[in-house]
């Protein structure tokens, strides 16, 4: 029998694979826009693993354990630093890795 956890366990894995699968390759067009009111490949990633502020897998640690009661939800942040913008693919794959890891540990 299959329980909830598992069930979102693997879900999450589900999409940790895909997103990283997505990006195979994107090196070279990680910062490519089509358009000045699009976001980059880079910025999705970001706003993705930072929000809420700190990751969803800090969220759900709050709320699992009891101490977080309310969070903020802020939208269109990408969450770019300059750090992060020049970030290769590697490291982006490793923010990610470790993302999901977090998750996986709550």
């Amino acid at each position: 029998m299959t329980t909830g956890k598992q069930h979102h366990l693997r879900s999450a894995q589900s999409i940790k694979a895909e997103l990283l699968a997505v990006l195979e390759g994107m090196d070279y067009c990680l910062d490519w826009k089509g358009d000045t009111t699009e976001w980059s490949a880079r910025e999705l990633v970001y706003h993705v693993l930072d929000t809420p502020p700190g990751g969803i897998h800090s969220l759900v640690k709050g709320v699992l354990s009891g101490e977080l009661r309310e969070y903020d939800l802020w939208s269109d942040l990408t969450n770019m630093t300059p750090e992060r913008a020049g970030y290769d693919l590697a490291q982006v794959t490793a923010d990610i890795e470790s993302f999901f890891q977090g998750l996986e540990d709550a």
